[in-house]
């Protein structure tokens, strides 16, 4: 029998209550945020305009200020402000002048804010979707969405993109700058819809959740308040288009002169990551995973000196994660852990003192954000009593919430009740289970259903189960998600198969990948007799074994290594994927890899064999044996490009 998980290590409640020097620190809940010295709290009158209003004051204010940066550009807002007019006059007098929503479909890269920025300038709501989304799921969004065109760009285009019927298509990266200064219109309210992101719903349909400008900026303002963002700061940012947590990151940066760190995850690895921060273009570093994964690659005594604010969101944070900040982070560098939602935005954030002990158990919820009351409701639909101990379903209370789930009024209805006062406020029931602490405050406890969060995307196990069930040679299946490891969660699928022939995992991860999003696909495959259950007839998911670290069973049989360098490779692999051993033919995301994890074993071949590969050329040559050839490839490059033409059976100079 294996030996049980040890429960999981997190920080404590902490308690500052020492006095701050006015004009020096922004106090945040009971822990002080220090501020950068040209820090503005938000102006709450921005929240009666749709973001273009204050976005314009910012450009007025600083148009040689950098507004988006990449690790191989940086965008001014003026230059950023100009491409967005350019959008906004294509799509008010010519392509998309009748339409409500404007469909995107781009990358994490400065085009699509531009794109974005330009359809709001336009008066109109964007939704946004993720090129990495398989084209059914992209074709299911469109539908449903009813947008009569789509924004992309040539690259984008490349892929094989299902649209219903005839969807009319707007190259992005042809359409001409318009003239500076150019605003087209400026009026347009606060609670005007900007966009609809799409969700994974539990019935196999993504369902639109509906983001106001007011709900966008006044996350922006929450969260500008609490972190004292300035035009000063570079916030990073490595979430997709298709996630809300972009779009506040772009409002928090963009509605207060500051720049936004774009990664795209494909393209930059974990060394473009560390030498943004090291040179200052990062002072605000996002992202528990990119914590994980970044922290392994530098040195043991190396300080990211210049980042003054870490933060969290969306999933349990461990001791060994604080560790990380605690060593690679300045003594001035912050930490808060935040909550939100799409429907709600901002809902809380836990400051999080890196002096502080270390206590077993779950870190709380922490201070609810400005505006805004986070209740429990008990089993009879009625607030939870509010004694410690007590449990029930978090629900959060404000002004600030979606209007609801676009064109679907009944689950609209089922999700958001009406002010029980009779004022302005909603309240949004979040799925999530929470219990009362002595302190007042609340714990997160999980999902009330199978919707649950892995990387900080929302996946419905329903759905990702009614896919797999629909493979050939699949009887039965469950999908979970397990967390043998503190911090490392993932999805495991348990499969019943019939008679031979068995599908490989090879063939079942190929099933998936036709239907469902790359973070819906679970990165273990587990073959059972039987499904177990309990008295109730329920999953017993206590009852199901761990994944374990064979190799699983792919297309090709097992080959070794035959080479040093295959070798090293296959024990970075096996390494970093936890298992046994590699065959120099399996596929790196066949193994269940994903990209950061990738990044993670790109980090250490560049410190083991001093080859910088990057995530794309691993889609490329997604084995061990192809990425060997890589390596050797690099490595002859650097001694003899003549003798690497040769070796690649290419006469020097490139001729016939």
């Amino acid at each position: 029998m294996a030996n049980p998980r040890p429960p999981a290590r997190v920080l404590a409640v902490i308690d500052s209550a020492d006095a701050a020097p006015a004009g020096d620190l922004l106090m945040s809940g009971r822990r002080r945020v220090a501020a950068p010295s040209d820090f503005v709290p938000f102006d709450r009158a921005a929240l009666a305009h749709a973001i273009p209003r204050r976005f314009a004051e910012q450009v007025r204010r600083g148009p040689d200020r950098v507004a988006l940066r990449t690790p191989e550009r940086a965008v001014t807002y003026a230059e950023l402000d100009r491409q967005a007019n350019g959008v906004a006059r294509t799509l008010r007098d010519g392509r998309g002048s009748g339409a409500e929503v404007i469909a995107v479909l781009l990358p994490n890269e400065p085009l699509v804010v531009a794109v974005a920025l330009g359809i709001w300038k336009a008066g109109k709501a964007v939704v946004p979707l993720d090129p990495a989304f398989p084209p059914s799921r992209i074709g299911d969004a469109l539908a449903d969405s009813g947008a009569p065109l789509l924004v992309t760009s040539r690259d984008t285009l490349g892929t094989d993109v299902t649209t219903p019927g005839r969807l009319p298509v707007l190259l992005a990266d042809e359409i001409e700058p318009g003239a500076a200064g150019d605003e087209i219109d400026l009026s347009g309210p606060g609670g005007a819809l900007a966009g609809i992101i799409y969700t994974s719903g539990t019935a196999g349909q993504p369902k639109g959740v509906m983001l106001t400008h007011e709900l966008l900026t006044h996350t922006a303002m929450v969260v500008t308040n609490e972190w004292a963002i300035s035009p000063s700061d570079g916030l990073m940012q490595i979430t997709s288009p298709g996630q809300a947590y972009l779009w506040w990151m772009v409002c928090c940066a963009l509605l207060n002169g500051a720049a936004l760190y774009q990664f795209y995850v494909r393209r930059h690895g974990l060394a473009d990551v560390a030498a943004a921060a090291r040179r200052g273009d990062i002072t605000v570093f996002q992202g528990l995973d990119m914590l994980r994964r970044l922290g392994p690659t530098l040195g043991a005594e190396e300080t990211l000196d210049r980042v003054r604010l870490v933060t969290f969101g969306g999933d349990t944070v461990f001791a060994s994660d604080v560790e990380i900040y605690r060593r690679h982070f300045g003594r001035s560098c912050r930490l808060m852990v935040g909550y939100g939602s799409t429907e709600a935005g901002r809902i809380s954030t836990h400051p999080v003192d890196r002096d502080s002990g270390v206590e077993d158990g779950l870190i709380p919820l922490g201070e609810a954000a400005e505006d805004t009351r986070m209740l429990l409701i008990g089993e009879d639909g009625r607030e939870a009593a509010s004694e410690p101990g007590a449990t029930g379903e978090i629900a959060v209370r404000s002004r600030f919430l979606s209007p609801g789930y676009w064109r679907r009024p009944d689950l609209t209805a089922a999700a958001f009740r009406s002010d029980p006062d009779g004022g302005g406020e909603r309240i949004y029931l979040t799925g999530d289970v929470g219990r009362r602490l002595a302190s007042g405050g609340l714990l997160h406890l999980g999902r009330k259903d199978s919707v649950i969060k892995v990387r900080n995307f929302q996946v419905s196990l329903l759905e990702v189960e009614s896919v797999l069930r629909r493979v050939r040679g699949v009887r039965e299946a469950a999908v979970i998600d397990r967390e043998d490891h503190p911090g490392q969660r993932r999805l495991v699928a348990y499969v019943v198969v019939g008679a031979d022939p068995r599908p490989t995992v090879s063939e079942l991860r190929r099933a998936l990948s036709r239907t469902l999003a790359p973070h819906m696909i679970p990165s273990a495959f587990v073959t059972v007799d039987a499904i177990p259950r309990n008295a109730h007839d329920k999953l017993d998911r206590r009852a199901l074994p761990a994944p374990g670290t064979a190799r699983p069973r792919l297309d090709g049989a097992m080959v070794a290594p035959s080479t040093p360098i295959e070798a090293r490779l296959a024990a970075i692999w096996a390494e970093v994927l936890g298992l046994d051993e590699i065959g120099i033919h399996d596929g790196f995301f066949d193994l269940g890899g994903d990209s950061l994890l990738a990044a993670a074993m790109l980090a250490r071949i560049q410190a083991s064999l001093g080859a910088e590969l990057t995530l794309e050329v691993l889609f490329d040559a997604p084995t061990v044996a192809e990425l060997a050839a890589r390596v050797v490839e690099q490595r002859l490059a650097a001694v003899d490009p003549v003798r690497v033409e040769r070796a690649l059976g290419a006469p020097p100079g490139g001729g016939a």
